[in-house]
């Protein structure tokens, strides 16, 4: 039997609990945007059943194409500045979707480009993964 006493829980450490909500809330905001976007496809642009699994395809396309590569350069960088630039590129590229749709220039295409748009963070997966 071990002494709780001896060990220090890691919700004490302050930049520990930091990463960790903020990998929460990233994923989170990645599987309300999944869902927000099939639902845009489907609801809003009439998308058939074909059209919402090319969607999907678009959104784990970048896993198969730049994983290893992005992977191995990810690797030879800081992280803390990978994660935190690939984050904002994630939040800010599906915001681009409401713009898209005021305007009326929302397409299936343009759907699919803002699926994914960091391979890099991809390649990385979750920081809560490892």
């Amino acid at each position: 039997m071990t002494d709780r006493g001896k060990h220090t829980s890691l919700l004490r450490n302050r930049d520990f609990v930091r990463f960790w909500a903020a990998d929460a809330v990233s994923l989170v905001g990645t599987a309300i945007t999944t869902l927000a976007l099939r639902a845009v496809a489907v609801l809003t642009l009439g998308a058939s059943a074909t059209e919402a699994g090319v969607l999907e395809a678009a959104r784990r396309l970048p896993y198969l194409l730049f994983g290893l590569v992005a992977g191995a350069l990810v690797d030879r960088r800081r992280r803390r500045p990978v994660l935190i630039g690939a984050d904002l590129a994630r939040a800010a590229v599906p915001a681009l979707i409401p713009l898209a749709a005021f305007t009326g220039a929302l397409t299936m295409p343009s759907a699919g480009c803002s699926a994914r748009p960091c391979p890099g963070r991809s390649a990385g997966g979750s920081a809560s993964d490892r």
